[in-house]
């Protein structure tokens, strides 16, 4: 060996190795960095989301006291919780603190904090660019500060644990699909069970897993038992919320309130539900145009109206269900058309919640920065739809990653469930819609927050980046 050259690996490897822990060094201090601010961010997000909390009114609504009703019901062995007029999650959660609005409005300000905070924890470990971590956190978190979502907290209705619970279940969904595991699987099961139990249309959304779970299922042969529970889970899941809305009834008024709504407008509807047993009368008739509580509730009280209600109660959900099948325009192209709109009621959204959530309140500006963080059918709404086209297409060059099953499915079926609502009632579809429309820009942010993540891994140099690619790369 030449004695002028032999130092030279030497040197080198200890070069490299040199240089090695220096990146060790620096990925140790940004990682530091980033626990520093996300730290710093969810401090910030209670600060404001408290700040907002005092601020704004408290809003009690008719439906309230349905809610209280069930609460009056002992024990919780009876029918009434689980089988009544409202799904039992929320009645229970209101039980668990005392049945007291104030106490209630507490609950669900504690309940939003936790949730988000542990959805924006879980997109925080997941994305592994580190100067990306705190500003994934900080988007989720910013995103549930936005006027449609944090404004809830203040009304006394089943939106806002809704809403917390879907944070729960997005982050526990984005932790099966990153490592499935029993306990994992066990944790979603959990939750998705009590976010279905707290608004029968959740059921849909789980409904719509189950396929592709079981399709997961044939896919994945060393996981396919586990995904084969989680699919079988769904399912459960599902019927279970439909055997108890089913038994409670609470299908009924929204029927009527479609009847009166819809179906009574359109002569040929009149005639197909005519054709199939619906007895029409001038008491019948007078219902067009009425929701099913006008007129005291008449709809349930008029005598006039018994045989129509004899009918509804024997034959009124599965004639609905053929007239659907048999009808595409109804069942389709009509909700179909109005799908972007049924997403972006935000004035219809916000006629329910308090005032005093906006910075900018009697402005032009007053919905910032909610605007951007919950587009509307406006510029923010194109902006970030674009940014996510762009990002999506880069990303998809470089590579995909399982966790992007997670914000796709919250948009399929954020979409499908919108049908589904268009289709159950036709009262209040702006504040039904809150759902779906909630679920479609969260996944649109996910979507563009785990694409930013995959082409900042890609751009690092291919030694450093290609062992983090690789990992949990689907």
């Amino acid at each position: 060996m030449d004695p002028v050259t032999s130092p030279r690996p030497a040197l080198g490897t200890a070069g490299s190795a040199i240089a090695a822990s220096v990146r060790s060094s620096a990925r140790a201090a940004l990682g530091s960095a980033a626990s520093v601010w996300l730290l710093a961010i969810l401090g910030l997000g209670l600060a404001v989301r408290v700040i907002g909390f005092m601020a704004s009114p408290t809003l009690v609504y008719p439906d309230t006291s349905v809610y209280t009703t069930i609460i009056g019901a002992q024990p919780f062995t009876n029918p009434v919780w689980w089988a009544g007029t409202r799904p039992g999650v929320v009645p229970l959660a209101y039980r668990l603190v005392g049945d007291s609005v104030p106490a209630v409005i507490v609950l669900q300000l504690v309940l939003a904090i936790v949730c988000w905070s542990v959805l924006a924890l879980v997109v925080f470990r997941l994305t592994r660019t580190a100067w990306l971590k705190p500003v994934a956190a900080g988007l989720v978190l910013a995103f549930s500060l936005a006027r449609e979502i944090a404004e809830w907290d203040r009304v006394v209705l089943s939106e806002s644990i809704s809403v917390s619970l879907l944070a729960l279940v997005v982050a526990a969904g984005l932790l099966y699909v990153h490592r499935p595991g029993g306990r994992r699987l066990a944790a979603l099961l959990v939750l998705a069970a009590l976010w279905v139990f707290t608004r029968d249309s959740n059921a849909y959304d789980v409904l719509l897993l189950a396929p592709v779970l079981a399709a997961a299922a044939i896919v994945q042969r060393p996981r396919w038992r586990l995904h084969a529970v989680a699919a079988a889970g769904c399912l459960a899941i599902f019927v279970a919320s439909y055997a108890s809305a089913d038994a409670g009834q609470r299908w009924l008024f929204p029927f009527y309130n479609l009847m009166g709504l819809r179906f009574l407008k359109d002569p040929s509807t009149v005639q197909y539900f005519e054709r199939h047993g619906m007895p029409m009368s001038p008491a019948v008739a007078a219902r067009t145009g009425k929701a099913a509580g006008s007129d005291n509730f008449a709809v349930y009280r008029d005598p006039d109206l018994q045989q129509l209600r004899d009918w509804v109660l024997a034959d009124g959900q599965r004639t609905y269900v053929e007239f659907l099948a048999t009808h595409p325009d109804a069942a389709i192209r009509t909700p179909g058309s109005q799908v972007v709109v049924l997403l972006s009621e935000l004035d219809g959204i916000r006629a329910y919640a308090p005032r005093a959530w906006t910075p900018f309140a009697g402005t032009k500006i007053a919905y910032l920065p909610s605007a951007w963080l919950f587009p509307d059918r406006d510029a923010p709404g194109l902006l970030l739809a674009s940014a996510l086209g762009f990002a999506a297409a880069t990303a998809l060059a470089v590579g995909w990653r399982r966790t992007w099953l997670v914000p796709a499915l919250l948009v399929a079926t954020a979409v499908a469930t919108a049908f589904v609502i268009y289709h159950a009632d036709a009262g209040d579809i702006a504040r039904h819609e809150l759902m779906p429309a909630i679920q479609v820009r969260l996944g649109l942010w996910l979507f563009l927050l785990f694409a930013a993540d995959v082409i900042a891994i890609a751009r690092r140099a291919p030694a450093a980046a290609a062992p983090v690619a690789a990992e949990g790369t689907a």
